[in-house]
């Protein structure tokens, strides 16, 4: 994998993202300070012209998502401080 902090620097919201050709995982964290409970990560490796699964490893949840959007920015929101969202990304082609 290829790891990325996207915010760049270490924040009181950070994100952890693995990029494997097809495939990633993002893992946000809110930490106990940071009074944000919703942060836009910025996925730029993330085709515009490509359609996307991201999939909540907690709830199941799937969601499709178009790359341009993953790259204008992916909203998770975390509403308690000190909590996690692991989300699993892929790239759908010719579905």
């Amino acid at each position: 994998y290829n790891v990325l902090l996207l915010s760049g620097r270490p924040t009181p919201f950070c994100d952890i993202a693995a990029v494997l050709e097809r495939r990633g995982l993002l893992l946000a964290f809110r930490q106990e300070e940071c009074e944000r409970s919703v942060f836009s990560a910025k996925l730029k490796f993330a085709d515009p012209a490509a359609d996307y699964e991201v999939i909540d490893a907690d709830s199941g949840i799937v969601r499709r998502v178009k790359g341009s959007d993953l790259r204008a920015g992916l909203e998770v929101r975390l509403d308690r401080p000190r909590s996690s969202a692991l989300l699993r990304i892929r790239r759908k082609d010719g579905e």
